[in-house]
């Protein structure tokens, strides 16, 4: 009657009208059988980390388990069937509308439906969580630096906010309410639906629902009112040097603005409304997504470069690398994709249940980060994967596993490892960036790992000859003579067991 998931797919619970709780492993093994409820099983729900499993029961009681299936408590108090509860976390209670991320790629920021905003570290660690927004906080950006975070919300207030998360400024648009008799103060009539910020933090721009595009200072001045759209703005962005400002609106054309509000281009194009802008650090670069399912890519005149077509339903949100040479896209098919300045689609990320609402790069295009109406932030490692995967040898080099030697008296489960490891071992061989000195020592290690190990002294010396050609000034001799003796020390100590 009921299922969850962890939130990284490896564990999934169940429960059931049998009055049990299973839980199983993502290839479907039954792990643990959980019995204690006296009726059928009406609800369940495991913490991100799959460390809490909760179940809720037609006999009332709501019951606590670790992720072994023992039972830690059980919560009475309930007069009727329990049909339904959370499990509390420290992630967004409701829709993510929103993700920026700072150029280094460190700090994350993300804007919900349930009024906050939350601050993570690359590693997804909570920093903060701001809240001060009376309603949905529909764009967050931050500054190049990340020193300066600013939100949108439909409250239609534009916070300014340290990394720290003090609020520095509220930037308030006219009141609204009949009632009141203050003079009006600059800023947005209606819904604030897109924030931007330049990389040095001095200027903030937002675009809202009364068609306009706003353009304040660091202290929250407003310092000009751009007016051309017929219909709400949807989306702006700024370049890095404040020169040059986009804007995307409802009535389906992206606006080109320099930074006194001199309109300079109006690029149409798109067929339906458009959903987000972004613009390289240049300037040369304007990219637009659309709710007719394309991203279109613009040169700084205005001119139509290329129409990206793979997303299946609408667009929802851009993203340009600094030097434009990588596009990001989320979609209401619930995928991010990854384009190149060509317009050649380069990945599609997949991961969100539902409908991705926005995207961010960092500078480098190294680090993506998606926020869905699933309520997650996702972070994604973008980049040359054989740079990556040379980070990865470099920090195995030394690490024991990757010595580890199959051999056939090994439990399946061991052998099954030690031969993904030995997997491991040739592809940093061949792919990891080792130097030849590096690979040859790594090859004399392996070579002393088989020979006790397995006491395969062939093989053991087949390594040993590889690691001469690349390094020289190897001994094979003497190295060739402690193979011979840890493959007779590891027979020797092999037999023993074997007589015990």
């Amino acid at each position: 009657s009921s299922v969850a998931i962890s939130s990284d797919g490896g564990t999934i619970v169940s429960g059931s009208s049998d009055n049990k709780v299973k839980v199983w492993d993502r290839q479907g093994k039954l792990l643990h059988t959980l019995q204690g409820h006296q009726y059928p099983v009406s609800s369940v729900a495991i913490s991100s980390d799959g460390g809490t499993i909760v179940s809720g029961s037609s006999d009332n009681k709501v019951k606590v388990w670790d992720r072994q299936g023992k039972l830690l408590h059980t919560l009475q108090g309930h007069q009727y069937p329990v049909s339904s509860f959370a499990i509390s976390e420290e992630g967004h209670q409701d829709t993510v509308l929103s993700v920026a991320i700072s150029s280094d790629g460190g700090t994350i920021v993300s804007g919900s439906s349930d009024k906050t905003v939350k601050v993570w570290d690359r590693q997804g660690n909570l920093l903060h969580t701001l809240e001060d927004h009376q309603n949905t906080v529909r764009s967050v950006a931050i500054s190049s630096d990340g020193e300066t975070i600013v939100s949108g919300s439909d409250d239609k207030t534009v916070k300014v906010w340290d990394r720290q998360g003090n609020l520095l400024h509220t930037l308030q648009g006219h009141q609204n309410t009949v009632s009141s008799v203050a003079i009006s103060e600059e800023g947005n009539q209606d819904t604030v639906l897109s924030v931007a910020i330049s990389s040095d933090g001095e200027t903030i721009v937002s675009g809202s629902s009364d068609n306009k595009v706003n353009v304040w200072d660091r202290q929250g001045k407003l310092l000009h009112t751009l007016q051309d759209h017929q219909y709400p703005v949807s989306s702006v962005a700024i370049s890095s040097d404040g020169e040059t400002i986009v804007s995307g609106s409802w009535d389906k054309t992206v606006n080109v603005w320099d930074r006194q509000g001199k309109l300079l281009h109006t690029l149409q194009g798109h067929q339906y409304p458009v959903s987000s802008v972004a613009i390289s650090s240049d300037g040369e670069t304007i990219v637009s997504g659309s709710w007719d399912n394309t991203v279109n890519v613009w040169d700084r005149q205005g001119k139509l470069l290329h129409t990206l077509q793979g997303h299946q339903d609408i667009v929802w949100s851009v993203a340009i690398s600094s030097d434009g040479g990588t596009i990001v896209s989320g979609s209401s098919d619930n995928k991010v994709n990854v384009w190149d300045r060509q317009g050649k689609l380069l990945h599609t990320l997949q991961g969100h249940q539902y409908p991705v609402s926005s995207v961010a790069i960092s500078s480098d295009g190294e680090t993506i980060v998606s926020g869905s109406w699933d309520n997650t932030v996702k972070v994604w490692r973008g980049g040359d994967w054989l740079h990556w995967l040379e980070i990865g040898c470099e920090r195995l080099q030394f690490h024991p596993v990757l010595l580890s030697v199959p051999s056939s008296n090994m439990e399946a489960e061991a052998k099954s490892e030690a031969e993904t490891a030995e997997k491991a071992a040739e592809t940093c061989l061949n792919y990891g960036g080792w130097s030849d000195e590096e690979k040859a020592e790594f090859l004399v290690r392996q070579s002393f790992a088989i020979a006790k190990g397995t006491g395969n002294i062939k093989t053991a010396k087949r390594k040993l000859k590889a690691a001469k050609k690349l390094d020289n000034k190897i001994d094979i001799q003497s190295l060739q003579q402690e193979v011979k003796q840890l493959a007779e020390s590891g027979k020797i100590k092999e037999n023993n067991e074997d007589n015990l």
